[in-house]
């Protein structure tokens, strides 16, 4: 579990915006890697987790490189499948492709169902992000309602926000203000609710 452990922590550091920290444990996993390599529980699961560490930095890099393990459990297990649509969709979101983008969240969406798979409310919120990226403002909204209402009719909690913040800017574009500001404040409050701290609250102040 060494590695994984390492790995834990790394996930820790980003997700409370300690880059600094973080890059000191990632080279402490690729050490122990180096070292001898042991097998490791749980590897490719934990994939999932710096893969969406990584999104939210828009680390185009460390997402590519997240691809390998993603692939090799999708090969394995079908319920993976999604996942690698969500990888290769954040790719192609960060380096600026849009439309392939849209085709790969798509992609993860039909595989999917709100409450049913993990993948599900971040394919969702990155749909209508990369919409409301090549200014499809209302069909971002329209899109952005229904995924917004069927996460909260399964009551999918903290969850939601993946949803709430892109839609919020869709509001914003569209004269909406309001219900933008509304949007955003929920998913603050959420958070903090949770006691949450760290990068995703901070992009819930950003919105």
């Amino acid at each position: 579990f060494e590695v994984s452990a390492w790995l834990l922590r790394t996930f820790l550091a980003l997700s409370q915006g300690d880059a600094l920290r973080a890059e000191e444990c990632k080279r402490q996993v690729e050490f122990l890697q180096m070292q001898n390599n042991p097998p490791q529980f749980f590897r490719g699961a934990l994939r999932w987790n710096e893969l969406l560490c990584y999104a939210v930095y828009d680390d185009l890099a460390r997402v590519k490189q997240t691809f390998g393990d993603i692939e090799e459990m999708a090969k394995r297990y079908p319920g993976w499948v999604p996942h690698l649509h969500f990888a290769k969709g954040t790719y192609h979101r960060i380096r600026g492709d849009y439309a392939a983008a849209t085709v790969e969240f798509q992609k993860a969406l039909s595989l999917t169902a709100a409450g049913r798979h993990l993948v599900w409310s971040y394919a969702a919120g990155d749909y209508v992000r990369v919409l409301c990226e090549q200014e499809r403002f209302r069909e971002a909204k329209e899109i952005g309602d229904d995924f917004l209402r069927q996460a909260e009719s399964e009551d999918l909690a903290y969850i939601c926000n993946m949803i709430a913040m892109p839609l919020a800017l869709a509001e914003a574009r569209l004269g909406h203000e309001e219900k933008a500001e509304r949007l955003a404040e929920d998913a603050i409050d959420r958070l903090k609710n949770l006691g949450a701290t760290g990068v995703r609250l901070g992009l819930a102040y950003e919105t």
